[in-house]
């Protein structure tokens, strides 16, 4: 098998990402496990990074089943089901097979469907490290929180852990289309943001203890960050974005942003938080899936065009499962 070859996304350059079929499987190396990649999530900064930042291989998040053990890690073992990101670099969860550092990984909730689990790192762990830590968003219990970008992968996250930590209102921003998928998610109500008089009345009247923005920096056109300065409601207010602008992460790596920062991905704790969101979510996690793609030349094309659209209700995962078609686009109902 250490010689055989296998499917996978590759990285040509930043946005140029292509199928092939013959790249070596790897071989764990010391603090590293193997997995028979099951489901894995594509992510907006799989396509925005460049190659020198994330490696050759695509994909950061995935679930599998443990099929090779580094003799240096005991706490895993073959045939064990787990969940987590990839060896940074070095490996890609879109592929039949990756490498994952043993303290990058948890074993998945037995009633967790590999394509939820894989679709849930990420996005979970940013929004709840957004959320919650004292140096982001700070979120107590009874807090007002407001979710900009609240249908997409990171935002649906969002607005669930919210709920979970105890928010006294969520509101959610996103376009009327999908008020409903937000609401069923926990928000209290929706503005759309294509709606110029109910966006600036929101503006005007409300005012927030965390505001938290996926939305900031996905295009070079769009930035919230105006609008959000004026709705914080005082001193320990937050406004947390998890993208901007190169002179938002110059003030934010510098000191210089205030109350509003873009906020970096933690994943020194990915086992620990992904059991306290399991925790906060009632024992699993109820990922809201846009599309299941297969491992394909045109599966992957079609993934990365739903996912540069910028439309996405939710995650797009990929499945390793054979008897799944090309691209199956899911409902977009949180269970």
């Amino acid at each position: 098998l250490d010689m055989a070859t296998m499917k996978c996304a590759v990285r040509l350059s930043a946005g140029v990402i292509e199928f092939a079929d013959a790249e070596r499987i790897p071989v764990p190396t010391p603090g590293t496990v193997r997995l028979r990649v099951k489901a894995a999530s594509l992510n907006p900064i799989d396509y925005k990074m460049p190659k020198m930042s994330l490696g050759k291989f695509v994909g950061c998040d995935v679930a599998g089943v443990i099929d090779a053990v580094h003799q240096s890690v005991t706490e895993f073992a073959v045939g064990d089901e787990v969940y987590g990101v990839v060896q940074f670099g070095k490996s890609g969860g879109i592929a039949d097979f990756c490498l994952c550092e043993a303290k990058m990984i948890a074993k998945k909730p037995s009633d967790l469907p590999f394509t939820k689990a894989a679709a849930a790192v990420v996005s979970y762990i940013t929004s709840y490290g957004a959320l919650v830590d004292k140096a982001k968003g700070g979120m107590k219990a009874g807090d007002t929180v407001l979710i900009i970008g609240a249908s997409g992968g990171c935002g649906l996250a969002a607005v669930q852990l919210a709920k979970g930590l105890g928010a006294s209102e969520i509101v959610g921003v996103c376009s009327r289309r999908n008020h409903d998928l937000v609401l069923k998610a926990g928000a209290t109500r929706c503005v759309d943001y294509t709606d110029p008089n109910a966006f600036t009345a929101m503006v005007e009247k409300d005012r927030f203890d965390v505001i938290y923005d996926s939305a900031t920096g996905a295009d070079k056109q769009t930035n919230y960050w105006p609008e959000a300065a004026k709705m914080l409601r005082d001193k320990r207010s937050r406004h947390v974005s998890s993208s901007g602008t190169y002179w938002q992460w110059f003030k934010t790596i510098f000191g210089l942003s205030g109350k509003q920062k873009v906020i970096f991905m933690d994943l020194s704790k990915v086992a620990i938080d992904l059991e306290e969101i399991c925790r906060l979510l009632g024992g699993t996690i109820d990922t809201n899936i846009e599309m299941v793609a297969l491992l394909t030349a045109d599966g992957l094309a079609a993934a990365l065009e739903k996912i540069r659209s910028r439309r996405a209700r939710g995650k797009v995962v990929f499945s390793m499962e054979e008897e799944n078609p090309a691209v199956v686009t899911v409902s977009h109902q949180l269970s």
